[in-house]
């Protein structure tokens, strides 16, 4: 058989046709099939800083622009607010939310975000933006930890989002900025801002109308989440002037009212307001006060209140506090004592504008400071709901002289009292001696004020003074910009071990 080679075909007229029919058919069919597909979701815009800095007020001309880190601290006199610029997208709403990141250098420290004005590279402390509105917070944070934390309600300015970083807690913070990312080479430590990454409102969450579980280790012993609709009367003393009351200092001026107590919405408020006559002792201004004498008693423990006052300055004064006028060896009821866990002095002028507190009392009638101990803090946002709590009791439960005393904010630890002085914590758990010496009984053996023979009571108080003061001082610079301020409570809890 002889076999031929077989002659290709020659090209038809019509194939080129057939061909582009066909291949323009697959097209339609991919196109089709991509239009049944979700369209890609693109990733909301992340932009590192076109400028960082701080402000300081240990050198109030000088600009930071250029520095590794920004830092933050508002204690021991020294205040500095860090500042971040963003830009944005066109056509980013006049007011955005998103997401701010940040890498802090430290652990413990609280957070709070503020919209702020336009900053540059020559911003200082003297000619720094005001601080506007709290847009974001953190609770706590960690060591070279990633931080992320929701923002809304900042301003577009010019293109870009300014914000501020402040915090109340002791010592300095660092954050990496973009020139420390960069000295590093590592972009993911610089801080970020992603617009329209979260929706979340920054307004203080609402008041807790239940306990919650206790601290590990304690059990409740007291509580009040104030979710009814009025003072419970069988557990709460409510300080009236109209019954002959009082209030515990001559150093405000302020007569009690009932009538300035109310619970709604889940907390309870003590309002303080000119009192227009109203006082019978002719004091310029009336106020609020509460407390256990005849109902609840504890030595040692947890005392803690979630509480804010709505206005801040204005020679507002009070808190949470306790108060032991029991007597006990080698005292008297005219030698009490007493633990401040919250107490909020705004007297104008430094040092004592805006200044929390942490204080204890005792030996009321000795000279000089020999009867307290205190730790003040300055610059501490008081508008803000914080949770405040003292930790009474002996680190060696069989030695009564290794009692101490220690104060938390937000469940941070910021100071120690105990029988060798005043002890300031920095965030990552150093404690330094800021006062030494104290804590000492003259009139009797025991070792110390605070035996757990000494049970105290709870007071909440709204006065209007301050130490040291004058009725008419006071009186001119009572200026809310409500009319009046209140003390709100969100709740009380008492623990033991």
């Amino acid at each position: 058989m002889v076999l031929r080679r077989r002659t290709p075909l020659a090209p038809s007229a019509t194939r080129p046709r057939h061909r582009a029919i066909g291949i323009g058919v697959l097209v339609l069919l991919v196109l089709a099939a991509a239009a049944c597909e979700p369209a890609p979701v693109s990733a909301p815009p992340v932009a590192t800083p076109a400028l960082d800095t701080f402000a300081t007020s240990t050198a109030p001309t000088s600009g930071r622009a250029d520095d590794v880190a920004l830092r933050i601290m508002d204690s021991q006199g020294k205040t500095k607010v860090g500042y971040l610029s963003f830009p944005v997208p066109a056509g980013t709403p006049a007011t955005t939310s998103g997401t701010l990141g940040l890498t802090p250098v430290h652990a413990g420290f609280a957070l709070q975000v503020h919209d702020t004005g336009p900053v540059s590279a020559s911003t200082t402390f003297s000619n720094r933006p005001a601080l506007g509105a709290t847009v974001g917070r953190l609770g706590r944070t960690g060591a070279g930890a990633r931080a992320t934390i929701p923002i809304a309600g900042a301003r577009v300015v010019g293109g870009r989002v300014n914000l501020a970083i402040t915090t109340t807690s002791p010592y300095e913070l660092e954050i990496v900025s973009l020139e420390g990312a960069r000295s590093r080479s590592a972009d993911a430590l610089a801080p970020t801002f992603t617009v329209g990454a979260t929706s979340t409102p920054t307004t203080p969450p609402p008041p807790t109308t239940t306990p919650q579980p206790g601290p590990s280790g304690w059990r409740l012993t007291f509580a009040d989440e104030f979710s009814g609709t009025a003072v419970d009367r069988s557990t709460w003393n409510v300080y009236d002037e109209a019954r002959g009351d009082s209030v515990e200092s001559p150093k405000a001026s302020t007569c009690p009212k009932a009538s300035n107590v109310s619970v709604t919405g889940g907390k309870l408020v003590m309002r303080t307001q000119r009192a227009g006559g109203a006082c019978a002792g002719g004091q310029a201004h009336s106020g609020a006060g509460l407390n256990t004498f005849s109902s609840f008693r504890q030595a040692g423990g947890r005392f803690e209140a979630r509480v804010r006052w709505t206005d801040k300055g204005n020679y507002l004064w009070g808190g949470f506090w306790t108060h032991g006028n029991l007597g006990g060896p080698g005292w008297t009821k005219e030698d009490p004592t007493e633990i401040d866990v919250f107490e909020y002095i705004g007297k104008a002028g430094e040092p004592n504008i805006n200044r929390f507190k942490p204080a204890i009392h005792y030996n009321y009638t000795c000279s000089g400071t020999c009867g307290m101990q205190n730790m003040p803090y300055m610059g501490h946002d008081v508008t803000r709901w914080h949770t405040y709590a003292v930790e009474w009791e002996p680190t060696d439960p069989s030695d009564p002289t290794t009692m101490q005393i220690r104060f938390y904010v937000d469940d941070v630890l910021i100071t120690v009292f105990d029988k060798h002085g005043t002890w300031q914590v920095s965030p990552g758990g150093t404690r330094v001696l800021t006062t030494a010496g104290g804590w000492e009984n003259p009139k009797g053996p025991f070792p110390n004020p605070f035996g757990l023979d000494r049970p105290h009571q709870l007071v909440l108080s709204a006065w209007v003074g301050a130490p040291g003061v004058d009725p008419g001082t006071v009186a001119a610079g009572y200026r809310p910009a409500a009319g009046h301020a209140d003390l709100e409570v969100d709740y009380v809890r008492v623990y033991q071990r």
